[in-house]
């Protein structure tokens, strides 16, 4: 089926499925139904199989792509299951870079000796205060010699 005189194919790709016979579109169909194009196309892919068929039998080398990027697979225990054939780099990986040197902390000043002295936290006596930053003693009242506190109500005061 040719294209009528004078109107020019909707693309200029051919129908795939026109070529089987099995275009359900018909009209509305997107592509080309242009058996000169078709016929074309068909000649262009004959013609690279053609080649490749002639090169594999020659015993031409082949191109190889260059490899750039590293396999994920190598290095793993099962290693890479492609072999020789895998499309990515088989190169041991370089080496890690040295992480920097941790940075210097400074350690703050000690507390002003006319501070009042902290409180002991009840939590910590009962072995429950799970805070990290907490800001009442952990020690027990006759090491520390101080009044104990509820830290609840130390914060409420505090958000007053």
């Amino acid at each position: 089926m040719s294209t009528p005189a004078g109107k020019a194919p909707k693309s200029e790709t051919a129908c795939m499925f026109f070529v089987r016979g099995k275009c359900t579109a018909g009209e509305s169909c997107e592509y080309s139904h242009d058996s000169e194009l078709i016929r074309a196309a068909q000649q262009a892919r004959a013609d690279r199989r053609a080649r490749k068929a002639a090169a594999v039998a020659s015993g031409e080398p082949r191109e190889i792509p260059v490899k750039t990027k590293p396999c994920k697979y190598f290095s793993t225990p099962e290693g890479c299951k492609n072999g020789d054939s895998c499309t990515f780099l088989h190169d041991e990986a370089p080496p890690a870079p040295t992480p920097a040197p941790a940075p210097v902390v400074a350690v703050p000043p000690p507390a002003p000796v006319n501070e009042e002295p902290k409180k002991v936290c009840r939590f910590f006596l009962r072995n429950k205060c799970d805070r990290a930053d907490c800001q009442f003693l952990h020690e027990k009242p006759e090491q520390a010699a101080q009044p104990v506190v509820d830290e609840a109500k130390a914060e409420k005061k505090k958000a007053k």
